[in-house]
């Protein structure tokens, strides 16, 4: 996966040298053609909508306002039933590092990882995720949240949404599925697109490294 490693037009800071590198997965998916800019939905209309919120910075200000949110019932536990709409800077400011985590309900691969990232997320509460669903329902995406400590988006099928998406993988230069990518919260830098592989072989010891 050496697109992941083009440099971000937004500011972004060289690989963490202690994170893992060979993040050549062969259990991914490939998403080649999901963000052609030619099919871009059209920006928002900017004299309407909300601005950007100063604390969003980054790769991070290309977010949409607001997020759904799961209650955290336990240390342990998630009612991924009960979804807040929340102010994503609001969101981000509770945490250290935001997780991006690129991934789809049809993705046999992302089946098999989401439980690693989501006992990861509850061990580290100063790690937050936003699941960047490849889903072409809403539903399809709720049905993958289902118990899970990830934030989404409010309405997957959005022209919000769709055009968030589509931006944050053609900056993050994502190609296969799942991906996670690292983002400190309070810069909007990211750390590293290497997430996956930081969970997967250093789960006790990565977020110390980032």
């Amino acid at each position: 996966m050496d697109a992941m490693d083009i440099e971000n037009p937004l500011e972004n800071p060289p690989e963490n040298p202690s994170t893992p590198k060979d993040d050549t997965h062969t259990d991914s998916c490939p998403v080649t053609n999901s963000f052609d800019p030619s099919n871009l939905p059209p920006p928002p209309n900017t004299s309407t909508s909300t601005p950007t919120h100063p604390s969003m910075k980054g790769i991070l200000s290309l977010l949409p306002p607001t997020l759904n949110v799961p209650a955290k019932t336990t240390a342990t536990s998630i009612d991924s039933s009960t979804l807040t709409e929340t102010p994503t800077a609001s969101w981000i400011s509770s945490h250290t590092y935001i997780l991006l985590y690129f991934s789809a309900s049809w993705c046999k691969p992302c089946q098999h990882f989401s439980p690693k990232l989501s006992s990861f997320l509850l061990s580290n509460p100063t790690c937050g995720c936003l699941y960047v669903s490849h889903d072409t329902t809403h539903a399809s995406m709720l049905s993958s949240l289902a118990s899970k400590p990830y934030a989404s988006f409010t309405s997957l099928t959005s022209p919000t949404a769709r055009t968030c998406k589509s931006l944050l993988g053609q900056v993050l230069s994502v190609n296969m599925l799942p991906t996670v990518v690292v983002v400190e919260a309070r810069t909007g830098k990211r750390i590293t697109s290497w997430g996956r592989s930081c969970v997967e072989r250093n789960r006790d010891g990565c977020v110390e490294e980032w």
